[in-house]
Formats: C-alpha cells, sequence, structure tokens
C-alpha cells in the first residue's frame, strides 16, 4: 500500500487531467456543426442548383459533364429499311418537308448530331446509338402507313447487333408527336428499353400504357418556329404589359376537348378578358404564323390546355412572345425538370377548375410578379431553341446533358454473356458479330414455344408487381447501384406482353414506404440523387442525403439497419469531435 500522505500513479494522473467541463462540451458540438456546415458547402456544385431558371443563360449552371460522350448515328443506307422509315416507300420524301411545323424535331436533333462533337464514326467505341426516323412525317405524307411503319421497324432492328448486344438499353430513338412510340405499335415488344425523345409524357387517354418512361426517356422541347426563336430577326416582337388588351388568351381549335370546349365559353362570357377567336388553321382563310403570334403577344397570360394529348407547343411560344404560360393539363411533363424550376417561369392550373375563378385567379397577380415570371422565362427559352451543342444553352445541349446520365460504360442485356477472353457471345455461344437475329414478334415466339410470350408474368399488374418486390426483398445490400437493380429486374422479369413493360421503376407504382421492404431504397434512389446513396459511405455525402432528405431517411427508410447506421454516424462523429478538441487543448 502506498504511504500516507502519498497517492497512487494513477490518482495523480488523474489529479493532473483536466476535466471535461460543459465548456468543452459546447465547443465539440460547435465543431460538428461547423464540420456539418462545411461538408454542406462543399457538397453543393456536385447537384444543380435548386433554381436554375434564376441564372442568365450565359452562366448556365448545366453540369459540364458529357466530355466522354460519344454517339453513333446510323446511316440511312447503312441498315435495310432505315431510309424508308426517313423517305418513305418510294424515297420521296424530303428532309427539308419534314423539318416543317411541330414535329421538326424528329430532323433538327439528326441533323446536329451529324455534326456534333460528340459523333462518332466507330461502333465500338459508341456509349449511344442514335437512330434517325421521320415516321411522324412520313406516315402524315402517306408514304408508310401504320403496318409498313411496324414491319419496317421490327426488320430494321432485327439487322442491327448493337441493338441486340444491350437489349437496346444503349439506342435512341425520336418520336415528335403526342402519340409518342405508339406510332410503332409494338414497341412495347422492341423498344421497351431504349431511350425516347419525345415532348409527351403521358399517351393514356387513347392507349392502355403510355410509352414513356421516366426513368429512361427524355422529355424534349416542342419545334418553335425558326421565325421566332432567333433574336436578330424576330418576326415578331413582344409588346409592353401594360399595352396588351387582354388578361389571358386561348389561340387553338377546340378539338372536342372537355378543358377546350369550356375556355370558348368563358370567352364569350368575358370577351374584354380572355381571348379565343374561332381561328382557321387550314383552308384559304388559314391563320399565318406571324398573325398567330401577333394574337398571342397580346395578352398576359397564355393558356395552353391539354388537346389530343398532353403536351402543346402553345407553352414553348408563349416564351418568345413573353406572356406567362398557364398550364392547363394535369398530365403533362415538361423538359429537363432536373434543373428547370417551372414555378418561376409558369403556372400549373387544375384542368377541373377551368372557369371564372381561373380568371379572378389571373387578374389577382401583380404586374410586378407577372414581369418577374417573363424576365425569368427570357432567360431560359434558349432551352427551346435547337442549335448546336457548342452553345452553353441550346436544346441539344440539355438533351446532351440528360443523355450522359443515361449513359452506361457496360452494354449487356439478358442476350449476351462474356468468356475469360473479353468476347461477347450468346446463349449459343456464338460471337457477337456473327449473331443471327433472335428479335421474334409474339406469334413466332408462341409458335416454337408452345407458350405465351408473356407468361414469365401472371397477366395481372398487381401480381407482376408483388414479384419484382419479391426479388428485390431477397437482395441484403440496400445500398446497391440503381443501373444495376433495374437491369435484374429486367432480366428477372422479361415482359414481353402486348402492353409493354411495366413501369416498376416509378415511385407512384410502388407501394407505400410504410410497407417496409428493400424496395423502399429504390423508390428513394430515383425521386432523389442516386449519387448520394452510391457513395454514401463517405460521411459528407451521407450528411448531405440525411439533411436535404431527412423526412425520406426516417418514414421511408429501407429497413432499421439504415436508422441505426445514421445513429452510428452521429455517435462516432460526437465522440471523435470531443477527443479532438480535448487533445488539441490539453
Amino acid at each position: 500500500m502506498p504511504a500516507a500522505g502519498t497517492s497512487s500513479p494513477a490518482r495523480r494522473a488523474t489529479m493532473h487531467q483536466p476535466p471535461c467541463t460543459r465548456a468543452h462540451q459546447a465547443a465539440a458540438l460547435l465543431l460538428v456543426a461547423a464540420t456539418f456546415f462545411l461538408t454542406r458547402l462543399l457538397d453543393r456544385p456536385l447537384s444543380p442548383p435548386p433554381c436554375a431558371a434564376a441564372a442568365p443563360y450565359n452562366t448556365w449552371p448545366w453540369p459540364h459533364r458529357h466530355r466522354d460522350l460519344r454517339i453513333y448515328v446510323y446511316a440511312e443506307d447503312e441498315v435495310d429499311g432505315l431510309r424508308a422509315l426517313l423517305r418513305g416507300r418510294n424515297g420521296d420524301v424530303a428532309a427539308a418537308t419534314c423539318l416543317k411545323g411541330q414535329w421538326g424535331t424528329q430532323v433538327k436533333i439528326h441533323q446536329l448530331l451529324l455534326s456534333s462533337r460528340f459523333r462518332t464514326l466507330h461502333k465500338d467505341e459508341a456509349d449511344l446509338f442514335f437512330v434517325p426516323t421521320y415516321v411522324k412525317c412520313v406516315r402524315m405524307a402517306g408514304a408508310l402507313n401504320d403496318k409498313e411503319i411496324n414491319q419496317t421497324y421490327v426488320k430494321v432492328l432485327s439487322q442491327m447487333p448493337y441493338f441486340r448486344r444491350s437489349g437496346g438499353r444503349d439506342h435512341i430513338f425520336v418520336f415528335p408527336s403526342g402519340a409518342g412510340a405508339h406510332l410503332f405499335r409494338s414497341w412495347a415488344t422492341f423498344m421497351n428499353r431504349s431511350i425516347i425523345l419525345t415532348p409527351e409524357g403521358d399517351r393514356t387517354d387513347k392507349r392502355g400504357i403510355s410509352a414513356f418512361n421516366t426513368w429512361k426517356d427524355i422529355i424534349i422541347p416542342g419545334n418553335v418556329d425558326d421565325s421566332m426563336v432567333k433574336p436578330d430577326r424576330l418576326a415578331v416582337k413582344p409588346i409592353p404589359l401594360t399595352k396588351r388588351k387582354y388578361l389571358a388568351n386561348f389561340l387553338g381549335r377546340a378539338q372536342g376537348k372537355i378543358g377546350r370546349l369550356q375556355l370558348v365559353k368563358l370567352a364569350k362570357q368575358y370577351p374584354d378578358k380572355l381571348e379565343s377567336p374561332e381561328l382557321k388553321f387550314s383552308g384559304p382563310d388559314k391563320l399565318g404564323r406571324i398573325d398567330y403570334f401577333k394574337h398571342l403577344r397580346n395578352a398576359k397570360f397564355c393558356l395552353a390546355p391539354r388537346g389530343e394529348s398532353s403536351w402543346t407547343l402553345r407553352f414553348y411560344e408563349s416564351f418568345f412572345v413573353e406572356c406567362v404560360p398557364v398550364i392547363l393539363s394535369d398530365e403533362v411533363e415538361l423538359p429537363f425538370q432536373n434543373v428547370i424550376d417551372y414555378t418561376e417561369v409558369s403556372i400549373k392550373w387544375p384542368a377541373s377548375k377551368i372557369g371564372p375563378q381561373l380568371l379572378e385567379y389571373l387578374e389577382s397577380i401583380p404586374d410586378e410578379r407577372v414581369e418577374e415570371m417573363i424576365g425569368r422565362g427570357r432567360e431560359i427559352r434558349c432551352l427551346w431553341v435547337y442549335a448546336p451543342d457548342t452553345k452553353p444553352c441550346s436544346a441539344m445541349s440539355a438533351i446532351m446533358w440528360e443523355l450522359e446520365r443515361k449513359m452506361r460504360r457496360f452494354h449487356q442485356s439478358a442476350e449476351t454473356f462474356w468468356l475469360h477472353n473479353r468476347s461477347i457471345m450468346n446463349r449459343d455461344l456464338v460471337e457477337f458479330h456473327q449473331w443471327r437475329t433472335p428479335i421474334q414478334d409474339k406469334d413466332t415466339i408462341e409458335e416454337e414455344s408452345g407458350q405465351d410470350a408473356a407468361a414469365t408474368t401472371t397477366g395481372n399488374v398487381e401480381e407482376d408487381i408483388k414479384i419484382v418486390l419479391e426479388f428485390l426483398d431477397k437482395k441484403e445490400d440496400w445500398m446497391v447501384d440503381w443501373w444495376w437493380r433495374s437491369n435484374q429486374i429486367d432480366q428477372a422479369l422479361q415482359i414481353k406482353s402486348a402492353r409493354g413493360i411495366i413501369n416498376l421503376y416509378d415511385p407512384a407504382v410502388l407501394p407505400p414506404p410504410s410497407t417496409g421492404g428493400l424496395h423502399t431504397s429504390a423508390s428513394i434512389c430515383l425521386m432523389h440523387s442516386c449519387e448520394y446513396m452510391v457513395v454514401a459511405n463517405h460521411f459528407s455525402y451521407l450528411w448531405s442525403w440525411i439533411t436535404r432528405d431527412s423526412k425520406l431517411i426516417f418514414f421511408s427508410c429501407v429497413n432499421i439497419k439504415c436508422g441505426i447506421i445514421i445513429l452510428q454516424f452521429y455517435v462516432i462523429y460526437l465522440i471523435l469531435s470531443c477527443q479532438l478538441l480535448f487533445n488539441l487543448l490539453y
């Protein structure tokens, strides 16, 4: 025992060790908070700004990412049948004819890609493949009927080994009208995994299923008349807000649609506020483009109701005559929503509320706010212009950025296999470049297999979804890459029924998060940036994920394991910070 009046070494060390007071604890907490704010600040450039509309186009905040993107453009004489999809059965439909009108995007995108800096002439180095077709124009000209279009598409796709290599995932198609991919009646069998560029995100009014999928397809702007988008020689210039005659206008045919008929009726009740003249768009008294835009510019608000489909070219035209677009189409999808804050430049009003209430609301908006929205719209309207992608703000630049996000470094499908020497084979171990076409229609599959082509599913949408969720719940790693996950789903289901692949990746289709299960991670990953999930082992990224999506994390978490991991980060970081501060001070 130590002698009286002496103390043990442990007691002496304790006496000399400074205490961890409340001041020390407060300092540790401040250090933690400062670190959190610092990581949040450093992470900010990695994601698009919340309001891109506020930035002028010359400092447009699109991430400069598409440096390595390579796109191969098929030549019209490269694949038998492709020329017919471009020029018609007799080859007499000129590209200049298809360039005009609201569907001219099918030609403009093709022509701009031919001179794009992202184009490659070598298939083996391509990330994506563009298949040029002008089927909307060719069909309207009577140069191909629906049956011929369908047969020709199948013929073309069957000759593309690179299409089969990836199951079509890396191939791009443009469908410039409201019908979307439904112009190709068998799209659900042959093209359900390809990237579709279309102005339309909904076609459920006349079809059993929409051909648009948010996880793979891209909404593009409609084709605005060239005379309206060139600032150096505008055909019709905007007029001051105070000199405009009407509060709002609707210029278009009623087409028997309820919303449009309601606007025509409303204009008759309030002729001094709402202009909706009986305009003729065909015949000898057809309204010219110049006169049309002169009408359009004479109101503060341009009403854009649903027509044959959700989208309308009037939405884009309103930005160039500088009236605030009022969307009256509930199901509409808008382009580049990852960056543009549409609440800054437009108004969306329920189609079921078309009536005097709408005019009263529009009349209550101060002119200062209208001017502000018009100014914001002036800054982003360059995104509706189909100009070379070398320009910092153009529809093509934005499309290239969206395509880069869809790009995959590795191309594979349920049909592809590979060996130790890196050769790509099919299931019969035939090398890639010697493949024969395995693409068959539903009747051929049934004849050879003796069973329905959709036998891999139950035929019931709810049951098919349940199959996928059970598949996902078997996966133990909840931080799984989204593309890997979607590929596994595709291979597991192989849905080939006439209604097409189920849009399982849409959060609206998945059951609510309260049901639990691993599948909710897919919903979180889709609705919010997957980049943070993939690199969530880095705490600064995880913290950005937590602070931005806290409600989802704690109420829609994959399982209890997720919450425990987050709490562990909190505790460990707090302990380490306190220990570090203690060592620095003492």
